[in-house]
């Protein structure tokens, strides 16, 4: 807006949390469907799974190790979790890492950085971005 420079159907914007919504719901639908049609029953994935049965890594969340969900369970972060904002998982601006600094993990158009590399690096202790009290809260 500061420079008048129209939109068009080519001008990229970033997602943000758009993408947490569509992501939900296809998840939620690619559920659905493998419950109810047989065609897709090699589809292994239901809501209450824990997410570190389908990560080749362990997440946690520092925050909560040891504590006890009201069904006496361990608490564990699950798919419903993911799907529901309620993981302890926090987005944020990394020490200062913003679009255009070294090491940023914003960045205009597709990342440099590989997804894997990434959640590797932001989850597991030791991990290039890795902050238990930046990166979680408990829940």
């Amino acid at each position: 807006m500061a420079e008048n420079i129209s939109a068009t159907a080519d001008t990229p914007y970033l997602m943000a949390s758009v993408s947490k919504t569509f992501v939900a719901t296809a998840l939620m639908q690619m559920i659905d469907t493998a419950s109810t049609t047989s065609g897709m029953s090699s589809l292994s994935i239901n809501i209450n799974d824990p997410v570190n049965k389908h990560l080749p890594w362990k997440l946690d969340n520092p925050l909560i190790v040891g504590r006890i969900n009201d069904a006496g369970d361990k608490k564990v972060i699950r798919i419903s979790h993911l799907v529901s904002h309620t993981s302890g998982i926090r987005d944020r601006w990394i020490w200062g890492n913003e679009p255009g600094k070294p090491d940023s993990l914003y960045f205009p158009g597709d990342s440099p950085i590989s997804l894997d590399e990434l959640m590797r690096g932001y989850f597991l202790p030791g991990g290039k971005w890795y902050n238990a009290r930046g990166n979680f809260q408990p829940t």
